[in-house]
């Protein structure tokens, strides 16, 4: 790593700024001897969302390049020329596909949707034909997930049956990385044991540098990074971190009575850039800032001046530096304030490649080796227990810092690669714009925050703090999002029946479906229209009863048929109810809205908590009413996802 002064410094044009985020770098081994084989052409493909899958693609592709393949290429599942190529004849001999991929509800990322198209398309095609067009090339896949998701591993099984129907050949066996465990030992597990593979199917004698042992790698090998001269500062520009679009605040609005609820909710009204629309059910995506205050005591801490400006001149293609981290996230000139301001994640846990690059510099300083080699332990995906204990009790990388004063500060060049960038957060849209206008989109915000047991410590939400402290005026990056499943739209036919299922914020898209539906002119048959439309909605009392005027006179002038209310914690003498009770309760509405009358359900919450529930309690009503047996139940319910009777927008 080399830090230089710079003096002729351009001018940056912000279009021409782009993204390139991405996660914790594993150990990259280093071949000794040459492949004894001729190295096959090697395509790494991945899709990614949220950056996982893409950051594992790229430690993947640096291996490789380590291990003496030379015929590489990395790129998205959408961008992938291998279906033409398979067309054409013109597809590689003994090509090796490795791809990497997240899977969303059962759907495929965004930059996977053309992929997973052309996948179909090619797989019916040679079912017919009894084809092999991928004859010849070898594949291997590792899926992102969280076994939460009742759809776990879906999109890359599915990758996996339909490469294997067409002709491709497996070469190593199907990972599966768990988000709601440890992925990364995931991932590190199938990394290590695909790396042997290659380099013994090849005759590659490697070495892989660790961080236990020996003299591991510094983080901030292969980077260099220009300081710029405090007299260039002017000539500056502002890096922007995601979306270069802005919406401006028109309104915000508390939802509850704090005092009574504990709890905090923002009404949120945005005029949208001018280039931006959307469908009730898109999402709003928004990229937030760290507060000045936390900016300035990160710095103090860390000995970092916040008007001092660098650049990251070269990252060398064999680094071990995450794609996630700010140095392969920041382009162009920037400063600390900047830095620390629209990029760092300051609110987040401290990453393992956090605590390798602070063991980095325990290490330069020669004193506390103990701490060294603490730290080093923590870092390596292998010790689970250990990293989950400490980031319980450190929520934060200045807590870690304020916890041990050994680590006099946070050099930049360390920091900038162990530093991961904050990820933007999406919010359910919960409006029409032909009832609030076109170009004007309402959010709807629950405020988070987290209260440490046995601490004062409290931990607020990074997007919805930065958010429940906008005023009227001001301007957030943010760019609309389309719903990821393309079924969660309201229907445009007004006799087909809909049954809407939240809790809490969950109820928000459905604010924006019961607009479209009054503004299209859909009433019940009741109030002399032809539709039918229920919303059964959870909370904890009438405190966190949100939107209720609205969805009472929704009710009152037709638009809605019934709206049915379970409360989990009631401050009267009423039961204690969920929303999958309520539909017990309406069993046989639930049954003949989905079966006689082929409507549609729609559900909005966590995937693990309610959505999981209630599509359960979907099943049980399916043998009870429908004679499904127990075994079956739940194909049934996944077929009628597939049929799109079931659609489902969630998280977590």
């Amino acid at each position: 790593m080399r830090i230089l002064s710079r003096d002729n410094l351009p001018v940056i044009d912000k279009t021409q700024i782009s993204k390139k985020v991405l996660a914790d770098p594993a150990e990259i081994p280093v071949a000794l001897s040459a492949s004894k084989i001729p190295l096959p052409p090697l395509e790494i493909l991945y899709g990614s969302n949220t950056g996982t899958a893409q950051d594992y693609a790229t430690i993947v592709t640096s291996a490789a390049k380590n291990l003496g393949f030379t015929d590489i290429s990395l790129s998205t599942l959408d961008n992938w020329k291998g279906f033409q190529k398979a067309i054409d004849g013109t597809l590689k001999e003994k090509t090796h596909v490795i791809i990497i991929t997240a899977t969303y509800n059962g759907q495929p990322p965004e930059n996977a949707d053309n992929f997973s198209k052309a996948l179909q398309k090619i797989q019916a095609s040679a079912l017919k034909t009894d084809g092999v067009p991928f004859d010849g090339l070898s594949y291997t896949v590792f899926g992102c997930g969280n076994k939460q998701w009742r759809t776990y591993q879906s999109f890359p099984k599915s990758i996996d049956t339909a490469f294997e129907n067409i002709g491709a050949k497996k070469f190593f066996h199907r990972g599966e990385g768990n988000a709601d465990d440890d992925i990364e030992t995931d991932f590190q597990k199938w990394f290590n044991e695909l790396i042997a593979f290659l380099s013994s199917k090849f005759g590659i004698e490697i070495s892989a540098p660790s961080r236990l042992t020996g003299t591991p790698e510094p983080i901030t090998e292969g980077l260099e990074v220009k300081i710029i001269p405090i007299d260039s500062i002017d000539k500056i520009v502002e890096n922007i971190n995601g979306s270069t679009n802005h919406a401006v605040v028109l309104e915000s609005r508390e939802l509850q009575n704090i005092s009574e609820s504990g709890r905090s909710t923002r009404h949120i009204k945005f005029q949208l850039h001018e280039s931006e629309t959307y469908i009730p059910g898109d999402h709003l995506e928004v990229f937030p800032t760290n507060k000045k205050e936390l900016v300035e005591q990160f710095a103090s801490r860390a000995g970092l001046i916040l008007d001092s400006s660098f650049e990251i001149k070269h990252i060398s293609s064999t680094s071990q530096i995450g794609s996630r981290s700010l140095a392969r996230t920041i382009v162009g000139p920037c400063t600390i304030r900047n830095a620390l301001t629209n990029y760092a994640d300051l609110l987040g846990p401290p990453s393992r490649t956090v605590l390798w690059a602070l063991s980095d510099i325990l290490r330069k300083d020669g004193v506390h080796k103990d701490l060294e080699h603490k730290f080093r332990l923590l870092s390596n995906p292998g010790s689970k227990s250990e990293y989950v204990e400490f980031v319980a009790k450190h929520r934060t990388i200045l807590d870690v810092l304020r916890a041990y004063p050994e680590i006099t500060q946070f050099p930049l060049a360390e920091f900038l690669c162990g530093a991961q960038v904050m990820a933007p957060r999406r919010y359910s849209i919960s409006s029409s714009p032909n009832a609030v206008g076109a170009g004007v989109a309402t959010v709807t915000v629950g405020i988070v925050q987290d209260v440490v047991p046995d601490s004062e410590n409290v931990y607020p939400g990074l997007c919805s703090e930065y958010l429940s402290l906008l005023q009227p005026d001001q301007k957030v990056q943010a760019s609309v999002r389309p719903c990821k499943d393309k079924a969660f739209r309201t229907p445009v036919e007004p006799d087909v029946p809909v049954v809407m299922i939240a809790a809490g914020t969950g109820v928000s898209p459905f604010l924006g479906f019961l607009q479209e539906r009054k503004s299209a002119g859909f009433k019940s048959k009741e109030k002399g229209g032809v539709s039918s439309t229920v919303l059964y909605f959870g909370c904890r009392n009438e405190d966190d009863y949100i939107y209720r005027e609205e969805i009472e006179q929704f009710v009152s002038e037709g638009t809605l048929d019934a709206i049915e209310v379970a409360y989990s914690r009631p401050k009267t003498n009423m039961s204690k109810k969920y929303v999958q009770h309520l539909l017990l309760e309406n069993a046989s509405k639930i049954w003949k809205t989905l079966i006689q009358e082929h409507g549609k359900i729609f559900i909005c919450g966590s995937a693990s908590g309610m959505a999981h529930d209630v599509l359960k309690t979907i099943e049980n009503i399916s043998q009870q009413l429908g004679g499904i047996e127990q075994h079956e139940a739940k194909n049934f319910v996944e077929k009628l996802q597939q049929e799109e009777k079931i659609v489902l927008d969630v998280w977590g």
